[in-house]
């Protein structure tokens, strides 16, 4: 008796694979293709297609402006008082959102303000809390600086004042006039976006 089991012609082994659902007609495996979605890349936008006035302090003056682009006009997309780290977080956003490249910064450099005051400026204590507050603004700016640098974000470092033409401080009424921005505002925030309206 001949208990040799029957091997299959070439032409029958390929039938039944063709018959097996769901089975490989091929030995070699492949991997699965992964399902997971990649993460979203920045969007694509022209070089410094938005500039950012910061006014450096406990307060810190934020304002975003988008320039003006194939007739467009320019605008106002944010004029905001920030805290240090609120403005901090800012910046990460808009470079993961758009990247570094589409950025310029223009920061009013308040490391130029003096430390000291003259006696005509108030008793002692008014003056030494002068101080300690152009101290504490001056660490605020260079932290912003060191950021920008790390960040690879293109900056301008301006003198105290260097806005409206070289005007004083701003008035609500004016402001809102002169740039149409509708929202509420404090003085930061119109000292950061006299630094970059109209670019």
């Amino acid at each position: 008796m001949n208990n040799k089991t029957p091997q299959m012609t070439p032409a029958e082994l390929k039938a039944y694979k063709q018959q097996q659902p769901g089975r490989p007609t091929s030995s070699r495996i492949i991997g699965r293709p992964s399902t997971a979605t990649p993460p979203p890349a920045p969007q694509a936008r022209s070089a410094n297609q938005f500039y950012i006035g910061i006014d450096p302090g406990k307060n810190t003056g934020f304002a975003l402006w988008e320039r003006r682009v194939q007739g467009i006009p320019g605008r106002f997309v944010e004029v905001n008082t920030l805290t240090f780290w609120s403005t901090i977080r800012r910046l990460e956003k808009l470079v993961r959102e758009f990247g570094a490249a589409a950025l310029k910064v223009r920061i009013e450099d308040v490391r130029a303000n003096k430390p000291t005051f003259s006696e005509r400026e108030g008793n002692a204590a008014v003056r030494e809390r002068m101080s300690q507050n152009v101290g504490s603004n001056k660490r605020d700016c260079q932290l912003i600086i060191d950021f920008l640098d790390e960040q690879r974000i293109p900056y301008e470092a301006l003198p105290p004042r260097a806005r409206a033409a070289g005007k004083g401080k701003v008035q609500a009424s004016y402001f809102a006039g002169m740039t149409g921005f509708p929202t509420r505002s404090s003085e930061h925030s119109r000292d950061a976006a006299y630094l970059v309206a109209g670019l």
